[in-house]
């Protein structure tokens, strides 16, 4: 019957990942960042690429693992898809980014002067406690004043961390698109 043959290991071919970003209007977004990554940590690089003037893009050399899709543009929400699989994206992605609303604050002491300085760390989650989008985070003025722009539409929890104080959170819905909703806090001194 002759020697034993070693055993030899096959891998999935690579294949490519192409897909379409639009806004809420159906036009396409030229220039969003496309970032594809291992959904398990890896010493693999992510993947990015730009979108074309007919808001497309492609992605080759992608393997067998699943991964995980952020667009990004600069005027609208993040858009995360996951997980991306060769078996659930051979025809593509189709991406809409929406502008998202906007979160505004005025953060002060117990005395009521402005507190600079604050971080601020902003999560969004639908109605089943799964998180929309990445955190966002930011820092209050000099005036105390917090603005955050592109947050999507959810139930939002906004943290407030500063020194000297008591750390804040504020629960509210940004109920849609387009809405800002502005809240005033005050903290509490440790």
């Amino acid at each position: 019957s002759g020697p034993a043959g070693h055993p030899v290991l096959v891998l999935d071919e690579e294949w490519t990942l192409e897909g379409v970003v639009s806004d809420g209007f159906g036009a396409p977004l030229r220039g969003c960042q496309i970032e594809v990554a291992v959904l398990t940590p890896t010493a693999e690089d992510p993947f990015v690429v730009h979108t074309n003037e007919l808001g497309g893009f492609q992605i080759e050399g992608l393997g067998a693992h699943a991964y995980r899709l952020i667009a990004s543009h600069p005027e609208y929400a993040l858009d995360e898809i996951w997980p991306i699989t060769r078996q659930l994206h051979e025809n593509g992605v189709v991406i809409t980014l929406q502008p998202g609303g906007t979160v505004t604050a005025d953060v002060r002491d117990p005395a009521g002067n402005p507190v600079m300085a604050a971080l601020a760390r902003l999560t969004v989650t639908d109605n089943n406690g799964r998180l929309i989008g990445p955190r966002l985070f930011g820092y209050t003025t000099s005036a105390g004043t917090l603005r955050m722009d592109h947050v999507p539409p959810g139930n939002v929890s906004l943290r407030i961390f500063a020194a000297g104080f008591v750390p804040h959170c504020e629960q509210f819905l940004l109920p849609c698109e387009g809405v800002v909703v502005h809240r005033q806090i005050t903290l509490l001194l440790e």
